[in-house]
């Protein structure tokens, strides 16, 4: 274990530090960095919760080194990319690169592929893998300059 550190209070940060928990926490992954990433040289795998999938965290530690892993966020949008029908006229335009959004309660599984992962136990799981796309706000969209 490198350490644990208590999260300040969010109206602090604010009010003290002028940060969001979000630079907070961007802040202690890179004072943590060079330590985490000079451990072994298959450790640059940062995994979070949902609160930290945002575009804002994502960039900045991935542009610290690290590859991140978490957990969609309970309001991702996802979308199928498109499948071009090569029996449909040709038209004028850019053609169409991504398809329905994914409704988890019932999905496309002609997308996917499934695989089985067995652990170290024996224990035996159903995957589903494919590739979406997420569609995320900019954080800069809609600003001059």
């Amino acid at each position: 274990m490198l350490g644990a550190v208590q999260s300040p209070d969010f109206r602090t940060l604010e009010s003290e530090k002028q940060m969001s928990m979000l630079d907070w926490y961007v802040a202690l992954v890179r004072s943590k960095a060079a330590e985490l990433l000079s451990l072994t040289d298959i450790l640059d795998i940062l995994v979070a919760d949902a609160f930290f999938s945002k575009y804002e965290f994502v960039n900045e530690v991935i542009g610290m080194g690290f590859r991140f892993v978490g957990r969609l966020r309970a309001n991702s949008y996802l979308r199928y990319l498109a499948i071009p029908d090569s029996s449909a006229p040709r038209r004028r335009g850019r053609k169409k690169k991504y398809g329905e959004k994914v409704d988890f309660s019932n999905l496309d599984m002609s997308v996917f592929t499934s695989f089985i992962y067995e652990d170290s136990k024996g224990n035996k799981t159903r995957c589903h893998t494919a590739v979406v796309h997420s569609k995320t706000r900019h954080p800069y969209r809609g600003l001059s300059g």
